[in-house]
């Protein structure tokens, strides 16, 4: 059930003169709560909403939220019995805003618009991960058998119901989904496999298709490890790693098998959490020249701070004036239109923005 605030909320477009045509920096504001800490956990692949939580205060537990972001539309979802929730996130919102993947407490819960957050009920001791954009596959891990501690991947689907999709390559501890293609064509995750030949556990990027079934990613040259990192919304870009080893080299896996490695340069570091659907901008958290924070790669470009590039490119310095910005939870499918969180210093409130970059 949406519930919505009495007034709209603010949107603070701070745009500086100097800005390049239509990109911005804003700020989401409950002027409700307009102390409270806000995180907006995703944004649509359309770019037109923003999903996420509020703390409404001290003492307070989170609630969930959905925004439209022009023309500036706060509501809050709420969950059955919320005064008994120890926890409350919006984590998905598919496009046009209708329907989100929301936790009701710890409780994985499909919201529809118009209707009460239901629980997902795909199996017991289930772990969603993630949702396909157009609301109607979700994906994670759950037990086959109850009580087993050995997860496996997963597709759920409200009307068709739970497919299990195995715990390939073998022999494998365990798999999990992670990443869904807003058509359900494609689903990346990672498996957890025994490597014979030095008896080491290693983690396996795989991916999942209904019709080709389970197939282990294609991994960079001399490396042994693999580990999904994002996925886009159309399924032809994938970003993995080698986590967990020394060299600590990202790529891009590219639709029919193609490689493009986009380690950052000796001394830097990064997280990507989102990948456009042409595969030109990757999004996450790093450290670039001795500075730590949201980071962005462009194709021909290379990697920079994503703040340095909003100020310096885009002319948005004036606009983010003295905030920092701090994370990147969210973007669209073209990865233009970003959300995260920035606040003035490590205690101080932390306030959801939304970054345009067009």
């Amino acid at each position: 059930m949406v519930q919505s605030v009495a007034a709209i909320a603010v949107i603070i477009s701070l745009l500086s003169s100097t800005a390049s045509p239509g990109a911005s920096f804003s700020l989401i504001e409950d002027p409700a709560h307009p102390d409270a800490n806000l995180h907006p956990r995703d944004v649509s692949s359309d770019g037109r909403w923003v999903g996420g939580y509020i703390g409404s205060g001290p003492g307070a537990r989170p609630r969930a939220f959905r925004f439209e972001i022009s023309p500036g539309k706060f509501e809050y979802i709420t969950c059955p019995d919320q005064e008994e929730l120890q926890s409350y996130s919006l984590e998905t919102i598919a496009a046009g805003g209708s329907s989100a993947l929301l936790y009701c407490g710890a409780e994985p819960s499909y919201w529809d618009f118009g209707f009460v957050p239901q629980p997902l009920n795909a199996a017991p001791g289930a772990a969603v991960r993630s949702m396909s954009s157009d609301g109607q596959t979700f994906v994670g891990s759950a037990p086959r058998t109850p009580g087993s501690n050995e997860s496996e991947a997963f597709s759920f689907r409200i009307d068709t119901g739970l497919v299990f999709l195995g715990k390939f390559p073998l022999p494998a501890t365990w798999s999990r989904a992670e990443y869904v293609s807003q058509n359900a064509a494609v689903i990346a995750g990672n498996a957890m496999k025994l490597d014979f030949g030095d008896t080491q556990l290693r983690s396996a990027a795989f991916i999942w298709s209904p019709a080709l079934g389970f197939r282990e990613l294609e991994r960079l040259p001399g490396e042994k490890a693999s580990f999904v990192l994002a996925m886009s919304t159309n399924g032809k870009h994938i970003v993995a790693s080698n986590e967990g080893t020394t060299s600590n080299r990202i790529y891009i896996w590219r639709e029919g098998g193609a490689l493009l490695e986009i380690t950052p340069k000796t001394g830097d570091g990064g997280y990507v959490s989102k990948i456009s659907n042409d595969g030109t901008i990757a999004l996450g958290e790093g450290r670039i020249d001795g500075t730590n924070g949201p980071v962005i790669w462009r194709r021909g470009k290379g990697w920079a701070l994503l703040q340095k590039v909003a100020e310096d490119e885009y002319g948005l310095k004036n606009a983010i004036g003295n905030l920092i910005l701090r994370t990147v939870y969210g973007a669209s499918s073209d990865g233009l239109t970003i959300s995260g969180v920035a606040n003035t210093g490590p205690f101080t409130q932390s306030q959801g923005y939304i970054l345009r970059l067009f």
